[in-house]
């Protein structure tokens, strides 16, 4: 609220903390805000299934994915989707980009699970001028779901 976040950590031991932060939210009423529309989550990409993008994610691999359009997602009018990602049965640890399809790869990473522990995590990505969202994986195998979550128009 107004800005500022807390933090705790209840345990006695130390810990370290990461924080990144993916965005600001604005209201539409508010110059470049943006109106929030939750969907049902249904599934975008799924590599164990080759649905969306076929076989798993290799070391290096890069490719795109439709978002727009489908999914509960406009195929016009949005501003950015909320994907939930998930790499899965890494066979080592990685990092996984998300970015808008068609333009470059950011060096930010929004997954970076360890060797053989899945991990997860929401993420806001624009999609690219065609409705596609491109994704990387840096190191290893592993497969990869995305699920759409909802999006911003």
């Amino acid at each position: 609220v107004g800005g500022i976040a807390e933090l705790r950590n209840p345990s006695t031991s130390a810990v370290t903390l990461n924080v990144d932060v993916q965005g600001v939210f604005a209201p539409a009423s508010v110059p470049g805000g943006a109106r929030f529309v939750p969907v049902v989550r249904k599934r975008l990409v799924d590599t164990q299934a080759d649905y969306g993008v076929v076989g798993p994610m290799t070391a290096g691999r890069a490719v795109t994915f439709q978002a727009a359009g489908r999914a509960g997602v406009p195929s016009t009018g949005v501003a950015a989707v909320l994907v939930a990602g998930r790499a899965i049965n890494p066979d080592a640890s990685t990092a996984e980009t998300m970015w808008p399809g068609g333009l470059t790869r950011p060096s930010v990473t929004q997954l970076t699970p360890a060797a053989t522990e899945p991990a997860g995590d929401l993420m806001v990505v624009v999609p690219g001028s065609t409705g596609r969202i491109g994704v990387r994986n840096a190191a290893g195998t592993t497969d990869l779901t995305v699920d759409a979550a909802g999006y911003f128009r």
